[in-house]
């Protein structure tokens, strides 16, 4: 069986042996007895690279995606996919886990109708990002880690930590100040509006040089 699971993948799931496995980002469900099964959760396709044609060459190829990340709507608990024709047997086990009603369902069908305004939501971020590198990376002791997703991932020097927190406050902002295993030197700041985002990158500035 070769499971290939996660974002940017479709390389290897052309160039990976047999019995051989991936597990990259998010997933749901496997199963057993499914050969070259392929699941890509918020999977980003190549250029030029169609859905319709790897479904047409990987029959047992499977892309899921959920409206919690770039659409901002984890409340919703809802998602949605594509499968190959080989996969056919999964109509069988469909199940509204828990339930949705008709409101949740017409929020996730206006959001995925709404390409324009998430496509300048992406922008925005894509500016927070550059915003970050651009500020803080050049500062002593940070490294900003590149990042294609809502929030980013900033290595500080933790002698700073307890300023921050309240200058933070201070301001009624809050980020995450990491400390699992590995990350206790890291803050993750979810990406907002720019006015908030130059907020935090000022606030940080003024205490990493203060």
């Amino acid at each position: 069986m070769r499971l290939t699971v996660g974002q940017d993948d479709t390389q290897n799931y052309k160039k990976a042996p047999e019995k051989q496995l991936f597990f990259r980002g998010q997933f749901y469900f496997a199963t057993e007895g499914q050969p070259n099964l392929a699941l890509g959760g918020q999977l980003r396709l190549p250029s030029g690279v169609k859905r319709a044609r790897l479904f047409h060459k990987y029959s047992n190829l499977i892309i899921s995606r959920t409206l919690s990340k770039f659409y901002g709507l984890p409340g919703l608990r809802f998602g949605f996919g594509f499968m190959g024709k080989g996969h056919d047997n999964f109509l069988s086990y469909a199940n509204k886990y828990l339930g949705y009603n008709r409101f949740t369902e017409a929020v996730a069908i206006a959001a995925l109708e709404s390409d324009e305004h998430y496509r300048k939501v992406a922008e925005d971020m894509k500016w927070d990002r550059q915003l970050f590198k651009k500020e803080l990376s050049s500062l002593p002791g940070f490294k900003v880690y590149k990042s294609v997703a809502n929030f980013i991932l900033i290595k500080y020097p933790t002698a700073i930590k307890e300023r921050l927190q309240k200058a933070l406050a201070e301001r009624q902002y809050k980020i995450k100040f990491m400390g699992d295993k590995g990350l206790e030197d890291c803050l993750r700041i979810t990406l907002g509006t720019r006015e908030q985002i130059q907020v935090v990158v000022d606030t940080i500035k003024s205490i990493a040089l203060g």
